[in-house]
């Protein structure tokens, strides 16, 4: 893999000069090929190794407050990978962290850089959204282009397997992602159920009995109420008056939709383990650094899943971090410590974690999560304790009494664990982030999606509440299904509108921040806080030596760089043949219009016409996400049968056809798709596989070595006969047991016997000759 090199080489002998070139091009060259496998998650990557420039590490600890946190003006990350360049232009971005953040360990407050966190996007590439943190100078994060691709970059110590020397990053695309067979189970990835079947055996009552939830009239209170397998109802509020604390509460909300409460303050906890798997090698401030980038990355890739959704007239759900717990090294190294502290336990597993975590109160907290780095056992990457309307647990739920075989216990309700680590193997960014935006959707009320219309599949895949973990490649991944909204909306509704006893513990989302180098409402332009970091003459930083108000114009300036890529460094407007966004395989260049600071957005290429991503999908509204089927007016089709080389060509099927797919080489119209291959990691085999990077259909093992020794001992058309003849086999079953009944009366004389009361045996030949 390349890396640009910004730095130019004196002028010198050309011999020289060109040993210099040829050193460079060898020391950037890729690290591994394209078909490298990392974990159990990633099956191809890329390592970076990107120069760093000098002087812009984060060694110094900056105070902890989001409001007083450093800048360190715009930032600049170049590099190339997958045959491209990328140009990352990153500003600092707090908004995952409170503005009244604070971390502590067990000895009490500490400081936290954060100074790392950063967003922002691709030089060039109009729609592109980045975000991480950039740690010593090197990015961290998520990278969305323009074209709908989605990559990933994580530091590459998180891997032990790589060497330090061949590069300090780990890159990889969305499709490269893979989800080990662990997870394909039927509920791989979330315990829930089995948190369930835990809390059932423990005999813990988690129903809502009369005097906890003040809003259900009268008529309801005796029975149960009905739920349908993926949406929960709750009961129309009767006559009954809520208690004079919610109703002083709700006086002071107003309504839900005038209420702009929508930021749930996060408390987490990070264990010991997660702790020394992230010092290894470094000191105790860099770790806490590290350990913030996670967070940072995880709670802002959250926000993008849940602020956009409109949960029943509820939008803008968002999350911060307001408490870090670091359970540092510390933790477990005295025996005192160790023997009073559950989680010093190695043989925890997701059940005992949640159960353990929930024994302390955590009512300062919309939710409190513990991240950890163990197996959790049975493929369990999160748990949460499920809100619902006939169960108390979930958002903003108080510490309180509840029935368990051992009597009345208190547990915090508004928990939940998420781990990084399954079968010793680092989960990836891809997965992780999606498992904590499904364990949140448990404690907000959704159960998982089970029926057929909100777990549909195909090639938009299945939604967050999934049962199984996914790998995010698919559209419908990041996104709630209708089931999903309706869950949350019902909760909100009834959390907003007072009608739980609990408090709404959501707060005002938070202002505006001057100094954070992003535009907001209510601000000209934004260079950052301080003078020292403000490059742009074109702005007035936050705090300035004149007393001018910050996040402004100078008098003189019309725009500013900060604001947006069609201002110049001169504070002017670039003209009309400025190309502030360049072509891509589904957009036209975008050209500034002289007269505003953004850059215009891109016109679309021809939808279901354009082709992308190697000829296999179609651009759609400026993405590259539709079948290449659609060009042709069918709809894609994934064969089931077929060697593993067909079951990775592109097929098509008729629209709305529930018939076998259509063999492109013998259909007229799809003539141009004859022997077209899908693209590597494409899902195969009617999504039970994935295409590999010879094109072959890797089909998924989910039942394992007593799933293979099945089919190899019952063949597949015994096993179909037997499931479309069950009246014969039933038949079969009576004829042996009436033959049995038979054998053993007619043989029954011919047993010896040394009782003397009962007849002598009969031998064969008498036995035939007088058989009774």
């Amino acid at each position: 893999m390349t890396a640009r090199n910004e730095t130019t080489a004196p002028s010198g002998h050309r011999k020289k000069g060109l040993f210099a070139k040829v050193f460079l091009v060898l020391l950037h060259l890729p690290a591994r090929s394209d078909a490298a496998e990392l974990g159990p998650f990633i099956r191809n990557y890329e390592l970076l190794s990107y120069p760093v420039r000098v002087g812009s590490s984060n060694s110094s600890v900056k105070r902890i407050r989001r409001a007083t946190a450093d800048t360190s003006g715009t930032r600049h990350i170049r590099f190339n990978a997958r045959g491209r360049h990328f140009h990352l232009v990153l500003s600092l971005d707090l908004s995952a962290f409170s503005n009244n953040f604070v971390a502590r360990t067990s000895l009490g407050p500490v400081e936290v850089d954060l100074s790392h966190a950063v967003s922002g996007y691709v030089y060039g590439d109009a729609g592109s959204h980045a975000f991480g943190s950039i740690l010593g100078g090197v990015f961290e994060g998520r990278i969305s282009t323009g074209d709908g691709r989605v990559f990933y970059v994580e530091p590459a110590w998180r891997y032990p397997t790589l060497s330090p020397q061949s590069g300090h990053s780990v890159f990889y695309a969305s499709e490269d992602v893979r989800l080990p067979p662990v997870l394909q189970g039927t509920h791989g990835g979330c315990g829930l159920d089995r948190l369930q079947k835990h809390l059932a055996d423990e005999e813990v009552d988690l129903r809502a009995h009369q005097g906890s939830h003040p809003w259900p009239s009268p008529q309801h209170r005796g029975r149960r109420i009905r739920r349908s397998p993926d949406i929960a109802e709750y009961p129309e509020v009767g006559t009954q008056e809520p208690l004079t604390r919610h109703r002083t509460f709700k006086g002071q909300i107003g309504a839900r939709q005038g209420s702009n409460r929508r930021l749930c303050h996060l408390q987490i906890s990070v264990d010991h383990i997660l702790y020394k798997f992230y010092a290894k090698g470094v000191d105790d401030p860099t770790a806490r650094a590290r350990i913030a980038s996670l967070v940072n990355t995880h709670i802002t890739s959250v926000n993008e899943m849940y602020s956009k959704v409109d949960f029943n007239g509820i939008v803008g759900i968002q999350f911060v971090l307001q408490d870090l717990r670091i359970n540092d090294s510390t933790s477990c190294d005295s025996p005192h410590m160790s023997s009073s502290n559950p989680f010093c336990r190695t043989d925890l597993d997701a059940n005992l974690m949640l159960k353990f975590y929930s024994y302390d109160s955590r009512n300062d907290f919309c939710l409190s999560y513990v991240w950890t780095n163990r197996d959790l056992g049975d493929g369990t990457l999160g748990l949460a304790y499920l809100a619902s309307p006939d169960n108390i647990g979930g958002i903003c739920e108080k510490f309180k009494n509840v029935n368990t075989r051992e009597g009345l216990k208190k547990l915090a309700l508004n928990s939940g664990v998420v781990t990084f680590l399954l079968h010793g193997g680092q989960v990836s960014l891809a997965v992780s982030e999606v498992t904590l935006a499904h364990e949140f959707g448990h404690s907000f009320g959704s159960p998982h999606d089970e029926s057929r219309e909100c777990a549909p599949g195909g090639a938009r895949g299945n939604y967050i509440m999934y049962p199984r973990a996914t790998t995010g490649l698919q559209p419908n991944n990041r996104l709630f299904s209708s089931c999903s909204v309706k869950n949350i909306s019902l909760l909100l509704q009834a959390l907003f509108d007072g009608r739980r006893d609990r408090e709404n513990c959501f707060l005002a989302n938070q202002q505006p921040f001057c100094g954070n180098n992003v535009r907001e409402a209510g601000e000209e332009c934004d260079c950052g806080y301080q003078e020292v970091q403000c490059t742009d003459k074109c702005c007035n930083p936050a705090k300035n030596q004149a007393g001018k108000a910050g996040c402004t114009l100078t008098p003189t300036a019309n725009c500013s760089p900060s604001a947006g890529s069609c201002c110049s460094d001169a504070c002017g407007f670039r003209n009309t043949q400025f190309v502030c966004a360049v072509a891509n395989e589904c957009n036209e260049q975008s050209l500034c219009n002289g007269v505003d600071d953004q850059c215009p957005q891109a016109l679309h290429k021809p939808n279901l016409v354009t082709e992308c991503n190697n000829g296999t999908q179609v651009c759609v509204n400026g993405s590259c996400q539709g079948s290449i089927c659609l060009k042709y007016q069918f709809e894609d089709c994934q064969r089931v049968s077929g060697s593993p080389a067909e079951m990775c060509l592109v097929a098509c099927k008729q629209p709305g056809s529930e018939g076998p797919c259509l063999d492109t080489c013998n259909v007229q119209a799809l003539q141009p798709l004859c022997g077209k291959k899908r693209e590597r990691g494409a899902a195969c085999n009617d999504n039970r596989g994935y295409c590999d990077v010879f094109h072959r259909c890797r089909t998924v093992d989910e039942g394992g070595p007593l799933d293979r020794l099945q089919k190899l001992l019952v063949p597949k058309k015994l096993r179909d006969w037997v499931s479309n003849n069950m009246w014969a086999l039933v038949a079969i079953f009576v004829v042996f047991l009436l033959a049995v009944i038979v054998f053993i009366r007619i043989c029954a004389v011919m047993t010896p016997t040394n009782n003397p009361r009962l007849p002598r045996a009969k031998t064969f030949r008498e036995s035939v000759r007088r058989p009774l």
